[in-house]
């Protein structure tokens, strides 16, 4: 009874693990195509094949797990040995590059630590233990079966435990760009972004001077984009940056922030500035790339930060739409006080 009950527990977590990852990566398959760019492993596997694949694979994995028996149930455990080995080469292979690369896991944007490393091997070690205790191969179902109410219990109660502790981990809220140089929005989108003062940081510009992220936002508020030449996400942006600073002038200057100067510079109307020691990203918590924000004219941030080139791009978008709307809005106003003021002479000459 305990071995079938260990055994069920470690294949319904093995489950339960590749079905939360298959989920996720299904729901967002441009963070899974980012991720093989961020990680350098496009010439191993194709982003978009491994958008479709890779969740694919944990889904069939899954189900095999829970249905097959015999021969064919030792075949899947090595196969998702095989798979989350790999895994944790790539997450090992990505912690020694020089710049810290994230991956989309489960489907959401993380950056790749240590924790990730642990993470990975203690799934690995999770399917190693399965493969022992599952010495009499049996279906994860019929195991279910077999085990009765108080193995369901057991079971269940487990899972629940488990579920309240993943619920219980904090998420991140989402940045949302707050009013830029007087747009008007609505305050309901501002209820999860507390604006916090911009942090104190340096930056080298093309001529050797020194300036603060402050000192930038003094007379202009100021789109900050990090990157890395090193970065693949950060290429995916290249095409995209002169088109943003574009739309974005003249109420926000676009920034560019790198760890050395560039061999291959962004075009458009953009500044470029050079960030000792990655003072920038330590001061704003970003020490991975790309990543965005925005600084404010009042001394707050008025944005960001973001990490990933995805979410840089549509909050990049979501700063531009902010602007357009702000613009369209002071325009009918101004039109309004046109009109009004010729009609008020053509009244007077009627009375």
């Amino acid at each position: 009874m305990v071995g079938n009950l260990a055994a069920a527990l470690l294949e319904l977590a093995i489950c339960g693990v590749l079905i939360v990852s298959a989920v996720g990566k299904f729901r967002h398959p441009d963070r899974t195509r980012q991720s093989v760019l961020d990680l350098k492993v496009e010439k191993i596997v194709r982003p978009e094949f491994a958008a479709i694949a890779l969740p694919a694979a944990e889904i069939v994995a899954a189900l095999a797990l829970l249905s097959l028996s015999g021969f064919m149930h030792l075949l899947t455990l090595v196969g998702i040995f095989v798979l989350f080995v790999a895994y944790l080469i790539v997450v090992l292979r990505a912690l020694r590059q020089p710049v810290q690369a994230t991956c989309a896991c489960f489907g959401t944007t993380e950056p790749i630590t240590r924790r990730s490393v642990l993470r990975n091997s203690l799934l690995v070690a999770l399917v190693l233990a399965a493969t022992v205790v599952s010495a009499e191969m049996v279906p994860l179902l019929s195991r279910l079966v077999l085990m009765g109410p108080s193995g369901w219990l057991t079971v269940a109660s487990v899972g629940l435990i488990v579920a309240a502790c993943v619920a219980s981990v904090p998420r991140p809220a989402e940045a949302v760009p707050a009013p830029v140089s007087g747009v008007v929005v609505d305050p309901a989108d501002l209820e999860d972004y507390v604006r916090l003062p911009i942090p104190y940081a340096v930056l080298n510009d093309a001529d050797g001077g020194r300036s603060t992220l402050r000192e930038l936002a003094a007379t202009q508020a100021r789109f900050v984009l990090l990157v890395s030449e090193g970065c693949g996400g950060c290429e995916t942006l290249r095409p995209h940056v002169a088109e943003w600073a574009r739309r974005l002038a003249p109420s926000v200057g676009f920034v560019v922030v790198t760890g050395s100067p560039m061999n291959r510079p962004y075009e458009g109307d953009v500044v470029h500035y050079v960030e000792p020691d990655n003072n920038v990203g330590y001061a704003v918590g970003m020490h991975w790339r790309p990543a965005a924000l925005v600084l404010g004219m009042d001394g707050l941030l008025a944005g960001g930060p973001v990490l990933g080139a995805e979410a840089v791009k549509e909050f990049a978008n979501d700063v531009i739409a902010q602007l357009d709307e702000g613009r369209i809005e002071a325009e009918a106003a101004t039109d309004a006080g046109v009109d009004a003021g010729d009609q008020a002479p053509a009244e007077g000459r009627t009375a």
